[in-house]
C-alpha cells in the first residue's frame, strides 16, 4: 500500500470513531432515561383492534404514479 492509502484509512477510521462517539453521546443525553410503560390490558386492546388498510395512492394501470 502506498503512503496515501495508509493516511486515507487512518482518516476514515478516525471519522467513524468520531461519529460513533457522537451517536453514543446523543443516545446518552436523550434516550438513556426514556422509558415506555406497558400496560397489559392496553396492549391486548391494541392487538384486538381490527387493522385499517391504507388506500393506494394511484389507480391500477398508472405505471408511473407514485
Amino acid at each position: 500500500m502506498t503512503r496515501s492509502n495508509h493516511r486515507l484509512r487512518r482518516e476514515i477510521y478516525a471519522i467513524v470513531i468520531i461519529k460513533l462517539l457522537i451517536i453514543m453521546g446523543l443516545w446518552w443525553a436523550f434516550v438513556r432515561d426514556a422509558q415506555v410503560d406497558v400496560d397489559g390490558d392496553r396492549f391486548a386492546e391494541h392487538l384486538s383492534r381490527p387493522s385499517t388498510s391504507i388506500p393506494p395512492l394511484h389507480q391500477p394501470g398508472e405505471p408511473h404514479a407514485q
